[in-house]
């Protein structure tokens, strides 16, 4: 499909109906054309400190608490995530806020008219709005800035930024058809992000996802140190660590956010001598209190009460079911719906675990990577019901019980109900 060159943009509606026709999921292999744009835009070198964070689950609560911790220690932070949930601004954010519109009109023109228009040099969807986050990072003059990888590691978007640190969250089996449908290759392509003179950070891993990362550092030159040593070596000397991770009230629900704080912690104190920084225990209780992400662990006071969580792999459903246990919650009906690239069958006798209730399984129109409604409810079984898309999914569960209903399966689900909500980011 030919889409013609659009810039100047005037209008902000202008740039989504162009990102709108790039394709959400349109993926090209290979970083030639983002690291071309990086060069003409003079963004591949000098870079201030930059934190990459990749993995399978816990990437946007750990940016989100490394993010807090550098800005509640005075540091200017660039933050990057996805996908969004009702604006595609909640992506870049400086100092936790979102930008204006104007200002990302003024992104999009500087990084179109420095990358190529060939259709087949054309920056993706993806790749423009990471290189549109470096030129914006760079007019702030942000002090740290700081990119959670889309997919996987290799070919993402993100490792074509000149990167100081690596973090990496568990790795599990997720995203197979892309990745590989071992662990050990998910691993090799997270380890893709892993370049010579970075320091990466790991989190608790499977043993051979630690003896792939340990190889692929080595192997390039890069040093690796585990999360956990860090925070041992700080506590050693007197830094109150593990009063701070346990004791801590999270804004971020979940007895699984105190892993993704630990990983986030130990790469701030990685991090604090190059950029002048002492880490002081009163700014780090309020950077890990603060840091808030929409679609994990989230209430939203309706009639019937929803829980919204992102969970849409195996190994976050199983969390999510501990998560359930642990506070003595059981759903009375799931609105669930997943992306074909998922293993439905491990995922599947999760959702069937989360409740007695039950299911109401809807499309995602517009989104060519979901699964057919009918096709998923036969798969999930006799509770599982199919509708067109998640309002009348949510409708008929309104209509069915005034008790607490879960809606997990995929963050596209999520912000279609938080739209409908009328939930809005504060600072949109």
């Amino acid at each position: 499909m030919q889409i013609p060159p659009a810039i100047p943009f005037v209008h902000f509606s202008d740039f989504t109906e162009y990102l709108d026709r790039l394709g959400l999921f349109h993926m090209d292999l290979g970083l030639e054309r983002i690291a071309s744009a990086l060069s003409q835009l003079g963004l591949h070198e000098n870079a201030p400190l930059t934190v990459q964070v990749v993995g399978t689950n816990g990437k946007g609560s750990t940016v989100t608490f490394l993010e807090r911790l550098f800005f509640e220690h005075g540091q200017t932070t660039g933050l990057y995530t996805s996908p969004h949930f009702v604006d595609v601004r909640e992506r870049i954010a400086i100092n936790g806020k979102v930008l204006d519109k104007n200002v990302w009109i003024d992104a999009v023109n500087a990084v179109l008219a420095a990358s190529s228009s060939r259709e087949a040099d054309r920056l993706t969807y993806f790749e423009l709005l990471t290189v549109m986050a470096a030129w914006l990072f760079r007019k702030s003059n942000v002090s740290v800035q700081i990119y959670e990888a889309g997919l996987g590691g290799t070919h993402d978007a993100t490792t074509a930024l000149p990167r100081h640190i690596l973090a990496v969250t568990p790795i599990g089996l997720d995203h197979t058809a892309v990745l590989g449908d071992t662990l050990e290759a998910i691993a090799s392509d997270k380890a893709g992000a892993i370049s010579a003179g970075m320091t990466l950070v790991t989190g608790m891993q499977e043993n051979s996802v630690s003896v792939t990362l340990s190889q692929t550092a080595y192997g390039n030159d890069a040093d690796i140190v585990f999360a956990q040593t860090i925070l041992d070596q700080w506590e050693a000397q007197g830094f109150p660590v593990n009063e701070i991770l346990t004791t801590t009230p999270y804004r971020l629900p979940g007895a699984f956010q105190t892993g993704n704080a630990g990983l986030a912690l130990a790469t701030f104190f990685l991090s604090c001598e190059s950029i002048g920084v002492t880490p002081q225990p009163d700014a780090v209780r309020r950077a890990l209190s603060h840091a808030f992400l929409p679609g994990r662990m989230q209430f939203l006071g309706t009639n019937p009460q929803l829980l919204l969580d992102g969970a849409h792999n195996p190994p976050a459903l199983q969390v999510l079911h501990q998560e359930l246990q642990n506070r003595g919650l059981r759903p009375e009906a799931i609105i669930y719906t997943a992306l074909k690239d998922k293993d439905i069958t491990a995922c599947a006798e999760f959702v069937r675990k989360l409740s007695d209730g039950p299911i109401f399984v809807p499309g995602l129109p517009g989104n060519e990577r979901s699964y057919d409604p009918e096709e998923l409810a036969h798969f999930i079984g006799p509770r599982a019901q199919a509708y067109p898309d998640p309002v009348s999914a949510l409708q008929a569960a309104q209509d069915t019980t005034q008790s607490l209903v879960l809606v997990c399966g995929s963050l596209y689900l999520v912000g279609a109900i938080l739209q409908h909500a009328g939930w809005q980011p504060d600072s949109l």
